[in-house]
């Protein structure tokens, strides 16, 4: 064990208790962090997100204390989220710990259609809560479409209407807080029952229609537009009357098309079969297809 490992067990051990021997068991999933589930005399005690990726954390130092800010406006409005423990950018890698949550990512659910509402209810949840004074805000992460499409995405027509419907901006909007990178994969379920959501390092202030675009586009690749179309009806039944301006989910496929779809590792760690390029390319241009039908 090397120094820094040791100022990391006594750090653990001063938010933990000193009540056995700590270890760690590495939870699947994470593809831009290491995140350890930390057990203390053989219980699961806590989780420990290290903020590995020095690229991300050059763009934006303050991560750590971004992730521990939301899980603790989470805790405050009594959101399905893991309670923050501790924080630090001490160490130099630095730490979020964070409570245990018991529950799996299930992404082949035996009801969808109640697996739907699960995910659409807890998305309604998440926006209905006061923002306060959250100091984060909303920016898109797609960038202004080039005159020209990608080769794989070949539809120049329809690249054409993309580019006219992008370039006339956002719709006007209220702002919710948000937990910016709502997903199947970031929810967690015990008994078919929705026991958190995790992966808060993205949360912000902004307009509903981008978490719920986010949710769909995952829910396109994964499954085909109709679950998409399935989720965000049972979104608009719970938030009261949403209505789902199409520009967001012309702007979130955007930032898809430009790298082009891909086979997300998380999805095999947890269950849900091979798709193949031709296939997430195709579900690619339907979800945008149906945005811009909607859009013109």
């Amino acid at each position: 064990m090397n120094d820094e490992d040791s100022v990391l067990l006594r750090w653990l051990e001063h938010h933990l208790g000193p009540k056995g021997r700590i270890d760690f068991d590495a939870l699947p999933g994470a593809t831009s962090s290491t995140v350890r589930c930390v057990r203390v005399g053989g219980e699961r005690r806590a989780v420990l997100r290290q903020f590995t990726d020095r690229a991300w954390l050059e763009r934006e130092a303050d991560l750590p204390r971004h992730e521990a800010a939301a899980l603790a406006h989470a805790e405050r409005h009594g959101l399905p989220a893991p309670r923050l423990i501790a924080v630090s950018d001490d160490f130099p890698i630095p730490v979020v710990l964070m409570t245990y949550v018991g529950g799996r990512v299930e992404l082949t659910p035996r009801e969808p259609r109640a697996w739907l509402a699960g995910l659409a209810g807890a998305l309604a949840r998440i926006h209905a809560t006061p923002r306060d004074d959250f100091a984060w805000h909303y920016s898109s992460w797609s960038r202004a479409p080039q005159a020209t499409p990608p080769a794989w995405f070949g539809d120049t027509a329809l690249w054409r209407r993309v580019r006219r419907i992008w370039e006339r901006g956002a719709p006007a909007h209220e702002a919710h807080f948000l937990h910016r990178d709502f997903h199947p994969v970031n929810v967690l379920w015990q008994r078919a029952t929705l026991s958190s959501v995790v992966d808060w390092v993205n949360a912000c202030c902004g307009p509903a229609g981008v978490d719920v675009a986010h949710c769909r586009m995952n829910l396109a690749l994964m499954y085909g537009p109709r679950r998409a179309d399935e989720f965000l009806h049972l979104y608009q039944q719970r938030s009261g009357g949403y209505l789902h301006d199409p520009f967001w989910d012309i702007d979130e496929a955007l930032g898809w098309v430009v790298r082009r779809p891909t086979y997300y590792s998380p999805w095999r760690q947890f269950g849900l079969r091979r798709i193949g390029p031709r296939e997430l390319a195709d579900r690619t241009r339907r979800f945008t297809a149906r945005a811009v039908a909607q859009a013109d």
